[in-house]
């Protein structure tokens, strides 16, 4: 009969066997935890900025609809402007910023396609188009690079992010300046 382990009342044999499932157990943690993560992570938008679901018809008026969302957009692109600023590697905190802005983007395109005065704040929804291509196009070369593991360009997006923020900023004071639908 094998030798007890002192003090525990398991043979060896039984130790390793613990110790593997315990490893097993540790790494499907670590692998549930990944996938949240990336899941979670990929589709957040800031709580209490805005309600995606309103209805582009209903009675809010441009500014009311564009403000919260462009505001939420230029946030969430001076965060991914400091990851690539900062040579971050974090692929899954790019990624996840990059699924943002991707869907606020799409938010955005399919109320100013929807909106029936398109002449309305034309500056704002300039300086908004113009933000939102600079920076899609840097997402998607960062992203790039990334994948290729060409961490030594990144640093050459760094104007395309400013440039892109700063439009957005620009659209952001815009539309804080425009009147609130209802006043006159």
């Amino acid at each position: 009969m094998p030798e007890m382990v002192r003090g525990f009342g398991v043979r060896p044999r039984q130790v390793e066997g613990k110790q593997g499932l315990h490893r097993i157990v540790r790494l499907s943690h670590l692998v549930v935890i990944l996938l949240l993560v990336t899941s979670l992570g990929t589709a957040l938008v800031p709580p209490g900025t805005f309600n995606p679901n309103v209805d582009p018809n209903s009675n809010a008026g441009f500014r009311d609809v564009m403000l919260p969302r462009v505001t939420v957009l230029a946030a969430s692109v001076d965060e991914v402007e400091s990851l690539v600023s900062n040579r971050s590697r974090n692929i899954l905190a790019l990624q996840g910023r990059a699924t943002s802005i991707e869907t606020v983007v799409a938010q955005i395109d399919d109320y100013l396609a929807s909106v029936e005065n398109e002449d309305e704040h034309p500056a704002a929804v300039e300086h908004y188009e113009l933000g939102r291509d600079d920076v899609l196009a840097a997402i998607d070369e960062a992203q790039s690079a990334m994948r290729s593991f060409d961490f030594e360009s990144i640093p050459e997006l760094i104007p395309l992010f400013a440039d892109g923020a700063e439009h957005l900023r620009k659209a952001v004071a815009l539309l804080e300046d425009a009147e609130p639908a209802g006043s006159s």
